[in-house]
């Protein structure tokens, strides 16, 4: 199933990009996270891992992703070794005069879930992904 979700923000692609990939300060808008980390980085991007140490529903979680799309201020698109579910997380940002729009794109197995009704499980996203939206704009107003 994927998930696709566009947002304004006001700042630069640049400073949207360098926020979505500076690690620690993810925990900052994504409010489940305890941690996020990188465990290995490569020149050019490509390959590169980090960890996302989460509490979700009550359960400590360690999540590694691999960076499977990177270009500077433009694009990060990552592949959780998370199974059943494997998800590929892509961000792009792009320059919208003085603004910037950032594009999140979320392409999952569903695996056992897949039973439920679509639009529980959308609804049930989109009321993830927009409370990490309201938490980033906070972020960036600091």
């Amino acid at each position: 199933m994927v998930f696709e979700y566009v947002n304004t923000f006001n700042c630069s692609k640049e400073e949207a990009f360098s926020i979505f990939t500076n690690m620690d300060r993810r925990p900052e808008f994504i409010d489940i996270m305890d941690k996020s980390e990188w465990l290995q980085r490569t020149e050019d991007g490509l390959g590169s891992i980090y960890r996302e140490k989460l509490t979700f529903i009550g359960f400590p979680l360690n999540i590694d992703y691999e960076v499977t799309d990177y270009r500077e201020n433009e694009i990060i698109a990552s592949k959780c070794h998370m199974p059943p579910f494997h998800p590929v997380i892509t961000i792009k940002v792009r320059d919208e005069g003085k603004k910037c729009s950032a594009s999140l794109t979320i392409d999952i197995n569903l695996g056992p879930l897949e039973l439920m009704p679509k639009f529980l499980i959308k609804k049930q996203v989109d009321n993830i992904v927009d409370r990490f939206v309201k938490n980033y704009r906070k972020v960036l107003d600091k």
